[in-house]
């Protein structure tokens, strides 16, 4: 019998489980406050479904939504696989007050154009051509941001590593770490549910196949898992085979070609960015470890002052933050959310408006300490008075787990 040993990586940090010590936390009781930010005072214009040309010939398609006004504005891109829809409402609260938001479509997905690998290096190519895109546009000032959750905080991470001259600074909200370390894979181990997500985006268009958070790739999703080989769960779907399925079973290490290619979280990579982050994330996110993470990182290796600067917020919420102030079975009350879509205007009302807001006088850290149910600032990260407690895996006695 060949025994295992498994390194399970939670919260981005080591071993299992820790409890943070926030009796004595040393930070003021003050939430992300967006203040003073640029208003909402002008009538949107839609512009659907508009082609951006990609630098291998592959075209993204776009909703664009601009102030009805005279002038040039600063842009935010967002870029997803989930339909490029989907953040309608959002990018024509930002057009409201003063920005053009350019919603896309990644490569493969929907309406636009090229093959679809959810984690092909065209992704950052893509990030990078799109941003200079935007900058170039007549309507444009020349400064971009970006934003969005999940995957769209890998598309920013991807993005900023190839340093495109027109990005000022980015907003990655819950954006995982790279994928062998949580997802798909955590640390090599394939979670369920990321197979599931795998079914759903197994081609340009979403399919729901069964029960699964995601629709799974087959309606009887407990016999596929139990006796299907991994490597053909993609034919229980209807048998339509991925190319990137398979990547992803045989590529089974970090150092695999496949992984190595979409990686962002190396020195090498980090010492690219060269703009601000405003990082966000929940205690209770599936995804959590890769905004720690990446906020230590970018302190010691970003390219520039203001990407050693980077800002994080962490409230009592689940993966989509900001939307309920409950968790599991605990209520969390009102002061768990935050006016989140304000600060953010904020932090681009400075960096991409050049609006002397104060922002940059505020706390990099921003948590929200359960228990207590109040917010609190910090300065370092770990926080010094952590304490730290071991937890150990156990099956009572037995060798099941």
């Amino acid at each position: 019998m060949r025994t295992v040993r498994l390194t399970v990586q939670v919260f981005g940090l080591m071993l299992a489980v820790y409890s943070w010590g926030f009796h004595s936390t040393t930070g003021m009781a003050q939430p992300p406050v967006a203040g003073e930010i640029s208003p909402q005072q002008y009538e949107v214009v839609s512009e659907l479904n508009q082609k951006a040309p990609m630098r291998d010939g592959v075209t993204l398609t776009v909703d664009i939504f601009r102030p009805k006004a005279e002038g040039r504005f600063p842009a935010i891109v967002y870029l997803t696989p989930y339909n490029k829809t989907g953040n309608t409402a959002r990018g024509q609260l930002f057009a409201s007050r003063g920005y053009v938001v350019i919603n896309a479509d990644t490569r493969g997905r929907f309406e636009s154009g090229g093959d679809w690998d959810p984690f092909s290096p065209l992704h950052k190519q893509d990030g990078y051509d799109l941003v200079e895109w935007a900058a170039a546009q007549t309507w444009s000032t020349g400064k971009v941001g970006m934003f969005g959750l999940s995957y769209m905080g890998w598309t920013q991470w991807w993005t900023a590593t190839q340093a495109p001259p027109s990005l000022k600074c980015i907003v990655p909200e819950v954006a995982p770490p790279d994928n062998f370390y949580n997802c798909p894979s955590q640390n090599g181990i394939y979670v369920c549910w990321m197979m599931d997500w795998a079914g759903m985006v197994s081609d340009r268009n979403p399919h729901s196949a069964g029960p699964g958070p995601y629709g799974g790739f087959a309606v009887n999703r407990e016999a596929a898992y139990r006796n299907v080989p991994y490597i053909d769960f993609d034919k229980t779907r209807n048998y339509r085979p991925t190319s990137w399925w398979r990547k992803w079973i045989l590529q089974n290490t970090a150092e695999g070609e496949y992984w190595k290619a979409i990686a962002y979280q190396k020195p090498e990579e980090y010492s690219r960015v060269q703009v601000p982050s405003l990082a966000a994330t929940g205690w209770f996110d599936a995804n959590f470890c890769g905004t720690p993470s990446n906020y230590l990182a970018m302190k010691k290796y970003g390219a520039t002052e203001a990407a050693r600067q980077p800002r994080m917020v962490i409230g009592p919420w689940e993966h989509i933050i900001n939307t309920k102030q409950i968790a599991g079975d605990t209520d969390f009350g009102p002061q768990a959310l935050i006016d989140w879509n304000g600060y953010v205007c904020r932090w681009f009302d400075y960096h991409l408006k050049g609006i002397q807001n104060g922002i940059s006088d505020d706390a990099p850290i921003h948590l929200f300490v359960m228990g207590q149910n109040e917010w609190r600032t910090a300065t370092e990260w770990p926080l010094p008075e952590t304490q730290w407690t071991k937890y150990y895996l156990h099956s009572g006695g037995m060798a099941n787990s």
